[in-house]
């Protein structure tokens, strides 16, 4: 039981680390809405689409790695989209939060060829405490102290038919987090930790079985400037536009599954679980994430990319594409 103890702590403090160094959590809701992965995406469906997103660790402990965001897209005018995405993560008392815009440009080179170009900015904020402690009866300085930085993303896409490769920066300036006395008026800034820069690289392709039956494989892989390489390599079948089933195998031996639904036209639902079999993570119950999206308005046929939501074409994906 204290060996037990000690590695759920362990784990603690190594996602806290991340958290601190503000790490880009990785979310397996790119399955239904992949302006997570790039700022490329955003409005690529044509739609007016938002999502909900909420993953959890379930240590043996309190206080496991959380993951929360809010992500909305669509086109606004011509071939340009606007989205934006708040989201948090916590690890016992460590939070980080980011609040970002989004920008797409989707150029048409001829009827089966796109390239798409995306820019993200960014405004986050690492502060210690939980949402519902009461304030402390004497001023701690590092409860009272929270950083800030401010960062932008770059994200280029080019799709071919149904299959599609691109690359991102979600992090290009590699900045500073300052700090601030909450208390203190004058907000003296002063550097205490450095942001790494990330690149990601990642390609699918939607392969039409049958008219039932489709499958797309896909491949992300991240490196920032002091972690080793990551890699996600998933598998989704979608069966009949309604419901889908999907596993994949990440980086230092964790597995999953996904498997969702499209209740209506207008709504979504994806769940994830993820495992393994050794390692620190499986001192763990696994990671559970649920996803919920929300069509607003109708579906678009100006669309670039097929839709997470429900369509159901007459013809072949790539034949009806505009």
């Amino acid at each position: 039981m204290f060996l037990k103890l000690k590695i759920t702590i362990l784990i603690l403090f190594v996602n806290a680390g991340i958290i601190l160094s503000q790490q880009i959590p990785f979310s397996n809701q790119y399955l239904v809405n992949k302006q997570f992965l790039s700022p490329s995406y955003t409005g690529i469906t044509g739609n007016f689409e938002a999502f909900i997103s909420y993953q959890k660790n379930t240590l043996h402990f309190p206080g496991g790695p959380e993951y929360k965001s809010i992500y909305a897209s669509g086109p606004v005018y011509g071939n340009m989209s606007l989205g934006v995405s708040v989201s948090k993560s916590s690890v016992t008392i460590f939070n980080a939060f980011s609040s970002q815009i989004y920008y797409a440009y989707h150029l048409k080179v001829n009827d089966t060829q796109f390239i798409h170009f995306g820019l993200s900015f960014e405004y986050g904020e690492n502060y210690l405490g939980t949402d519902n402690q009461s304030p402390p009866a004497q001023n701690d300085p590092y409860i009272l102290e929270n950083g800030y930085t401010i960062n932008s993303g770059f994200g280029l896409t080019y799709t071919y038919k149904t299959f599609q490769i691109g690359v991102a920066i979600p992090r290009m300036l590699g900045s500073f987090i300052r700090s601030s006395d909450r208390n203190n008026q004058s907000l003296s800034f002063s550097n205490k930790y450095s942001l790494d820069r990330l690149l990601r690289v990642h390609t699918s392709c939607l392969f039409e079985i049958n008219q039932l039956f489709t499958l797309e494989p896909s491949v992300v892989i991240d490196k920032s400037d002091s972690d080793p390489l990551w890699y996600n390599i998933s598998a989704l079948l979608r069966i009949k536009e309604i419901t889908w089933l999907e596993g994949h195998y990440n980086q230092g031996g964790i597995m999953g599954f996904s498997f969702g639904a499209n209740p209506s036209k207008k709504l979504l639902i994806n769940y994830t679980y993820e495992f393994a079999y050794s390692g620190l993570m499986s001192n763990s119950s696994g990671i559970h994430e649920i996803s919920i999206g929300f069509l607003l308005g109708k579906i678009s046929e100006q669309k670039y990319q097929k839709s997470a939501f429900r369509s159901l074409p007459k013809q072949p994906y790539y034949d009806w594409i505009k």
